[in-house]
Formats: C-alpha cells, sequence, structure tokens
C-alpha cells in the first residue's frame, strides 16, 4: 500500500502498475502535465511544493 502525505489529507493509490521509483519526480512530471497553462503565469511548482502567486494592480 502506497500513501502520499499532504498537509490537507492522505492520498492512497487504489492500483499501482508500476514500482514507485523517483516519486518526487513523478510528483513534479504530473502537477506540470495538469497544471502547465497556468505554470510560470501565476503557479510554480518544486520538488516538494506549489506556490500559487497573484499580482495585485
Amino acid at each position: 500500500l502506497i500513501v502520499l502525505k499532504t498537509k490537507f489529507k492522505l492520498f492512497k493509490y487504489l492500483i499501482i502498475l508500476f514500482k514507485l521509483v523517483n516519486i518526487r519526480a513523478i510528483f513534479l512530471v504530473t502537477i506540470n502535465y495538469i497544471l502547465y497553462i497556468y505554470l510560470n503565469i501565476f503557479i510554480l511548482a518544486f520538488l516538494d511544493n506549489i506556490f500559487v502567486y497573484l499580482k495585485k494592480y
């Protein structure tokens, strides 16, 4: 059983079809894929954090 712990809740995989090696890189690639249209506009994704920022006019 693989569980990812975040600040807000636990996420667990229902089915694992591959060995989770280098999970941080997999996380970063997944976040980049999901948030692609917002990256560098108002979201920055790092290996263990996602920063959301807004410019005030």
